[in-house]
């Protein structure tokens, strides 16, 4: 395009050196504006192309930073720190235990890594309600952590919630948790494929 638009310009450059000014202002100006004009309409769509592709890169981008491993870390100290209090809570599919949310209440490592891994699920939660990242792709990524967040470990955020006295807390991870345990048409078809190898 850029090449059609030079030759353009060199053909009426060239027009132009046999020409006086009058000349130029009846005949050829016109002709110059017009293809300029061209050239700027033509361009608009591969503007807006690359536009579109920067801002889905950017988006992407972002939702790679949102949907980071860094909560499995977050995890993984979780389950350390709980068995250092006391609670084994690796693999684990049982709710926690009034007596094991006391514990983990009590240990101020196991109380603020239970607080890291929480806050990392909401957050994921909040990207999701707030259309800031595709939800099927968050769902593979972090379906069942969040679904463990609000089984094992609900009875810790029921006391949270009793101990601040706002049961709004968490309340996007609770939310996306009750949206994904009935899993949309396509996501079941998905599962279904599957051998029903996700729960």
């Amino acid at each position: 395009m850029h090449r059609i638009f030079i030759c353009i310009t060199l053909l009426i450059v060239t027009a132009c050196s046999h020409q006086d000014i009058s000349d130029f202002s009846k005949n050829l100006a016109p002709a110059l504006q017009a293809v300029a004009a061209w050239f700027a309409l033509i361009t608009i769509p591969f503007l807006w192309f690359q536009m579109r592709r920067t801002t889905k890169w950017n988006k992407m981008q972002a939702q790679q930073a949102i949907l980071s491993e860094h909560n499995r870390f977050n995890e993984t100290d979780l389950v350390k720190k709980g068995l250092a209090a006391g609670v084994v809570m690796r693999s684990r599919r049982d709710p926690l235990s009034d007596q094991e949310v006391e514990k983990l209440w009590g240990n101020e490592d196991a109380y603020y890594a239970m607080i890291d891994f929480l806050n990392d699920c909401e957050a994921v939660a909040l990207a999701v309600v707030r259309k800031a990242v595709d939800e099927e792709m968050a769902y593979e990524s972090h379906s069942e952590r969040i679904k463990k967040a609000t089984t094992v470990y609900m009875p810790f955020i029921t006391r949270l919630q009793s101990h601040y006295e706002d049961e709004s807390l968490l309340d996007k991870l609770l939310e996306v948790s009750n949206r994904w345990r009935k899993p949309p048409p396509k996501r079941f078809l998905i599962r279904l494929l599957n051998g029903f190898k996700r729960e």
